[in-house]
């Protein structure tokens, strides 16, 4: 049996090829740094561990398997990419993902190798008509494109080509458009246009209002998930190296989007564009060459994905309509970083209820209380996504600096975490398995924008030189 290693196996695409390779026979490892968040993953292995650590990649790629998919990557929507507050993130926990697996996948002897890149490597002056935007794959160079996350892609699909002149790794690279389907993120800041436009509209009731970043006039290209991963197995069966796009080139714009959700929901809506972040004024996959390579391209239309896609993503909303969300922290002080988890967290559910770590958490933390238990309570009540504030029972000098006893009395179904949490640093991971609780984690847009304890540091430090 042919042996795989999926890399990135607990996001969106990662997982649902997983799946796939298991029906095909494989035997496939998953590594991510958290589980499938919408299903239960196939994988025969699942590891999870943080491939930005040497060590993980080396235990986990400890073979020369027949195949590996490097998918890991730390990317989002637009609201996550083009916001610039992430682009040391992204750019840094990426390429060093990207510099380990290829020095590791070349001293293993894997067989093949594929890299999943981006149409976001493609140059910013390509995509500024957003009726004929250029994507071939020979306009990559010179290399301008707008947003790190680009930079980053196109950065290492030179790493990979370069061990493959230089230690015969068989590398194959796929820029992927836009792809969308099922099971995908849907909410929290990190999700897509065509997730976005479904959650959107599936939220609204008709004759509502939803609100869309920009004039709309924006052009892309979506690709069902099924279509993207047809494309992949062609890649790696053939012998072209890539890159190669693997993408539709039905181009839409966002406005047009919009009309066709509506339409697939059977509800009249109106558009209020608002500032936001934009990416590019138009991005539509040329398919020219995977039509020459590979003998195929994508040819579903972008309706019949967005209907599965609205049906999944409808049923997700109606679902969460009952749920009760959980967040926990000492809020002292409270910022702008915990009004944006709160705002984020109370779209995963009905009910917000905020867990108060006490005095006597704050000062085992902190050493200090800057807010008290009463003041910072009263404080959280009084923003309106607030449903119930929980003070904890932690008492003086507390050994458990947990929220664990608190759910198991509230039970909730979701504990949503902010941009520092993982699955790896918080201890309230086996309560929540315990009581069927979903543990979400990067929760709040911009991820960790600020921190209690940096503003009372700047404070004193002012203060200091005064």
């Amino acid at each position: 049996m042919k042996k795989v290693l999926v890399c990135g196996a607990g996001g969106f695409i990662g997982n649902h090829l997983v799946t796939r390779l298991k029906k095909e026979g494989y035997w496939v490892r998953g590594v991510d740094i958290k589980y499938p968040e919408y299903s239960k993953t196939l994988a025969d292995e699942f590891v999870i561990g943080d491939l930005k650590d040497k060590n993980i990649c080396l235990a986990v790629l400890d073979q020369a398997f027949d195949r590996v998919y490097q998918l890991a990557a730390d990317m989002g929507g637009a609201g996550f990419i083009f916001t610039g507050e992430n682009d040391a993130s992204i750019m840094h926990n990426s390429a060093l993902i990207n510099l380990n697996i290829a020095e590791q996948s070349a001293k293993m002897g894997v067989k093949t190798l594929f890299y999943s890149s981006s149409a976001c490597i493609y140059p910013e002056r390509n995509q500024l008509d957003p009726k004929k935007p250029v994507c071939s794959e020979n306009s990559a160079y010179p290399a301008a494109p707008d947003s790190e996350y680009g930079w980053e892609k196109i950065f290492s699909e030179r790493v990979y080509l370069a061990y493959a002149k230089n230690h015969g790794l068989n590398v194959k690279i796929a820029r992927f458009h836009n792809i969308f389907g099922p099971q995908g993120t849907w909410v929290g800041g990190r999700e897509k246009a065509p997730a976005a436009m479904c959650r959107k509209v599936a939220e609204t009731p008709d004759n509502g209002t939803i609100e869309m970043w920009g004039d709309g006039k924006q052009t892309r290209s979506f690709l069902y998930i099924d279509e993207c991963l047809v494309g992949v197995e062609r890649l790696m069966k053939s012998d072209f190296m890539g890159p190669v796009n693997i993408g539709s080139d039905e181009m839409i714009s966002l406005n047009d989007l919009a009309k066709m959700t509506m339409n697939i929901a059977g509800k009249r809506l109106k558009i209020k564009h608002i500032p936001g972040p934009l990416g590019v004024r138009g991005r539509n996959s040329d398919n020219r060459l995977i039509k020459k390579e590979l003998k195929w391209s994508p040819s579903a239309p972008l309706r019949d994905g967005m209907e599965k896609t609205y049906k999944w993503i409808s049923d997700q909303v109606e679902k969460r309509k009952g749920a009760v969300v959980a967040v926990s922290g000492g809020f002292d002080p409270i910022h702008i970083g915990h009004v944006r988890m709160f705002q984020e967290a109370k779209k995963l559910g009905g009910k917000l209820v905020v867990i108060l770590n006490n005095d006597n958490w704050v000062n085992k933390k902190k050493g200090v209380v800057f807010m008290k238990e009463k003041e910072r309570m009263e404080l959280i009540k009084s923003f309106r996504m607030v449903d119930e504030v929980i003070l904890t029972d932690h008492p003086n000098d507390p050994v458990d600096m947990s929220v664990s006893s608190t759910l198991k009395k509230l039970k909730p179904d979701v504990f949503a975490n902010g941009g520092d949490r993982t699955e790896n640093n918080i201890p309230e991971i086996a309560v929540c398995e315990n009581i069927n609780c979903k543990v979400v984690f990067s929760v709040g847009e911009g991820g960790k924008v600020q921190s209690s304890s940096w503003l009372l540091n700047d404070y004193v430090k002012n203060v200091s030189k005064k």
